[in-house]
């Protein structure tokens, strides 16, 4: 972590999303402002009255992005640059609190459709972190049983059945977790439907 007296920069890695708006919003309640998110991982804060900043996150199409950046700016809220800015389309959105409009994001219907998109996202880097999990796992049993076949290359193939198989062990509870998560998106999803079909 780097720190002056009016900025700091904060190693963090957050494959939760929601845990991610939690740590920046505990950060504005303490008196910093989010202004920069480099590689995903190093969030740089300004000095700021605490309590006086509001951040959300918003997930929209990349050719809609500019629209709801405008729109955004509208209410209240200014765009947080981050370093995946060409690669997502995630929207880190802050703003003072008595000056952003509710509006924004308040309604139930906006929320699913920003949940499902991020849903979305995560269901596909589950599939190809097990698609990858899978294959490191048959590869490593490929090694294994070339030991037995061919134990004169066993020197070869023992280093590489190990650096696979750790691999492998790395792949596996990264999507268990990201599992976790695509079901707590359904499950946020659904009970928002609920609400809305309440509400109409």
């Amino acid at each position: 972590m780097s720190k002056t007296k009016d900025t700091i920069t904060k190693l963090k890695l957050f494959l939760d999303l929601d845990k991610e708006i939690e740590y920046i919003n505990k950060m504005n309640r303490n008196g910093w402002k989010l202004v920069y998110i480099k590689g995903g991982c190093l969030y740089t804060f300004v000095k700021t009255e605490p309590d006086e900043y509001f951040t959300v996150l918003y997930c929209e199409k990349k050719e809609n992005i500019s629209q709801i950046s405008t729109f955004a700016a509208q209410c209240g809220y200014e765009n947080i640059p981050h370093t995946m800015d060409g690669l997502g389309d995630l929207l880190y959105l802050t703003g003072k609190k008595n000056e952003i409009s509710e509006e924004f994001v308040s309604d139930i219907s906006t929320l699913i459709e920003i949940n499902t998109k991020i849903k979305k996202k995560f269901s596909l880097m589950t599939i190809i972190l097990a698609v990858v999990n899978v294959l490191l796992i048959l590869e490593s049993a490929f090694f294994i049983a070339d030991m037995f076949l061919f134990p004169e290359d066993i020197y070869y193939t023992i280093p590489t059945a190990i650096f696979i198989t750790v691999f492998a062990a790395i792949y596996s509870p990264i999507t268990i977790v990201m599992m976790r998560i695509c079901g707590k998106y359904k499950n946020k999803i659904k009970k928002l439907e609920a609400e809305l079909t309440i509400y109409e």
